[in-house]
């Protein structure tokens, strides 16, 4: 059984966990930054996300409307919601038309700007499992191509880094290309990157295409359409999870 962090940080789309039955991702990926990407309909992997799968989940970025798939348990930041109506860009750090969930008590260094979890939380969530994020497209089939950026940090309890920023990013190649086959996640390293504008959108957000290889990836609201590891993020969260509970408690992970 592996735990899964469910996502959909693109444009119209929900970011959340959950669980489902081990999941064989054996069979490759395109690797942005520090993030391994597998298409779902390509692995032949068909995971259900509808508010009725998902409402027992941390959802950290939703279309979906109402409790409780937007209202996360104890030690995790409610889900941002998506936009409403038709518009080109949403960032959590610059909303535009997203609904801020507010910063959730018992969370160190909880930021303004910013989906936070608590690392005690986190770790009896996931238990002996992997953090995997899953990501919806969109349920119109309209907008084939939508684009992504995010960035995900740990901290201590004086809000000291740990470790150093990641990224879900297209690395500066031109947009609508980038991503290597089967790479190494854990080479990518810009330094503190300011989230992008939408002036960047050529080199720094990935292209999640409606058609891969002849297969439609546009699979509506409620089924999974790509997943992601961060695998230095995994191998981080192993390290602190062997803290003891009152030093790990301090520990917060910020998402952008």
């Amino acid at each position: 059984m592996k735990k899964l962090l469910l996502s959909a940080l693109l444009l119209t789309v929900p970011l959340a966990a959950m669980s489902a039955p081990l999941v064989d991702l054996s069979g490759g990926y395109y690797t942005y930054g520090n993030v391994n990407s597998y298409s779902m309909p390509l692995a032949g992997i068909d995971i259900k996300s509808g508010p009725g799968q998902i409402k027992d989940s941390v959802v950290i970025y939703t279309g979906a409307d109402g409790k409780p798939v937007t209202t996360n348990v104890a030690g995790f930041d409610d889900a941002y919601g998506a936009p409403n109506g038709t518009k080109t860009y949403a960032s959590i750090s610059g909303a535009v038309n997203m609904q801020d969930p507010g910063d959730k008590a018992g969370i160190s260094n909880n930021n303004t700007n910013t989906w936070d979890a608590n690392l005690l939380a986190l770790k009896g969530y996931l238990g002996s499992s992997t953090a995997l994020f899953l990501f919806n497209n969109n349920d119109t089939n309209e907008d084939q191509n939508l684009a992504i950026w995010a960035k995900v940090w740990l901290t201590d309890s004086g809000g000291g880094l740990y470790g150093r920023y990641l990224y879900l990013s297209n690395a500066g190649v031109g947009y609508g290309f980038g991503g290597i086959a089967n790479g190494d996640a854990t080479l990518y390293d810009p330094g503190n990157v300011i989230a992008p504008t939408v002036g960047f959108a050529a080199t720094d957000y990935v292209l999640s295409g409606g058609q891969v290889l002849g297969v439609n990836h546009n699979l509506g609201a409620d089924r999974v359409a790509y997943a992601a590891d961060v695998p230095l993020l995994n191998d981080w969260l192993d390290t602190l999870f062997a803290l003891n509970d009152a030093v790990l408690g301090g520990y917060t992970m910020h998402l952008d």
